[in-house]
């Protein structure tokens, strides 16, 4: 596909996941649009970008669009030309970069990497609020942390990430289990 002439410096990439009416979105690091096209790149278009020339990484997860902010401006879950909203992650110290959306627990998981510290950030979105699961080294060691993609035929992530030898991309997967706090497990001790 090519893209826009304007879109010279393109980082994240998303589609809507519908093939009968399918719309790809993609943001610049170079300039605050959204360029998105509905005819596999015959015609592009353009809304504003909610994370402006900051935005990085991008991923649909069935009804909102995703970003990171690489300024330290949280995420972004966005409807291109409807409503936006940003979410804070205050764990995150470095750019992030990359973001990606699977089903958690009947919610939606969001993975964010960034590009100098080599995590990968777990969180979920219950429809209303943002929380922090916890982090894990990424799986290869590497000199910058790019771009993260779900698939959900294998339930496995795609990580883009950079190397002395040259650009790569892994495949891995992730189970996420989640500590019981000692409040939690005194609650729930007192329930029996």
């Amino acid at each position: 596909m090519i893209l826009d002439p304007a879109n010279g410096s393109a980082f994240g990439v998303a589609w809507n996941n519908d093939p009968t009416n399918d719309t790809y979105y993609t943001d610049d690091w170079d300039t605050s649009n959204l360029f998105y096209t509905e005819d596999f790149g015959s015609t592009w278009s353009n809304y504003p970008n909610p994370a402006g020339s900051n935005a990085r990484g991008m991923d649909f997860d069935g009804n909102d669009y995703w970003t990171t902010n690489d300024s330290g401006g949280g995420l972004w879950r966005f409807q291109p030309g409807v409503g936006q909203s940003n979410h804070a992650i205050p764990e995150i110290t470095s750019q992030p970069s990359g973001v990606a959306v699977f089903p958690y627990e009947g919610d939606i998981g969001v993975a964010v990497t960034s590009y100098t510290v080599y995590n990968i950030w777990f969180y979920v979105w219950d429809g209303a609020d943002l929380t922090y699961l916890g982090s894990a080294p990424c799986p290869a060691s590497c000199t910058s942390s790019l771009g993260l993609a779900y698939s959900g035929n294998t339930s496995t992530m795609f990580w883009s990430y950079n190397t002395a030898s040259g650009y790569k991309i892994s495949e891995f997967s992730f189970d996420i289990s989640v500590a019981l706090e000692q409040s939690t497990w005194g609650s729930i001790k007192t329930s029996f």
